[in-house]
């Protein structure tokens, strides 16, 4: 990334934040199929069997349709250290994240849930909750 140790941090930061808005895209897109009646397996069968076949759509995906919350590779408490750098480094450029606002609100509201310590795909219970599924 350069010299400057600043820009592979913040390269890092970026590449997280597309992780972290891919979970918050496939939570919504699975609570909003749960909610309507479809399977979210089913959802994620047809999802990683076309076009969004990526391992972050794979690995992370599978992780949220099974509900595996508990062993966490990536704590919510990280992701949120993550977007909270990440929004403050928008912040010193004058770059408006607002995706990354949304994604750090999900992490909040995961914390204020108890899910802490959970991994950070326990983001789909956030957008159920939303949806009044329980």
């Amino acid at each position: 990334m350069g010299q400057d140790p600043v820009q592979a941090n913040l390269a890092k930061l970026s590449l997280n934040f597309m992780i972290y808005s891919t979970i918050e895209q496939m939570a919504e897109v699975f609570a909003l199929n749960e909610k309507a009646g479809t399977d979210p397996h089913r959802i994620f069968e047809i999802m990683t069997g076309s076009f969004y076949n990526a391992p972050v759509h794979k690995n992370y995906g599978k992780l949220m349709v099974d509900h595996e919350y508990d062993h966490p590779g990536a704590p919510v408490t990280l992701g949120l250290k993550d977007m909270e750098m990440f929004l403050k480094a928008g912040g010193e450029h004058a770059v408006p994240l607002p995706y990354a606002s949304v994604v750090r609100d999900r992490l909040l509201s995961a914390i204020s849930a108890g899910d802490a310590g959970r991994d950070f795909v326990v983001l789909l219970e956030r957008a159920r909750q939303d949806s009044g599924l329980k």
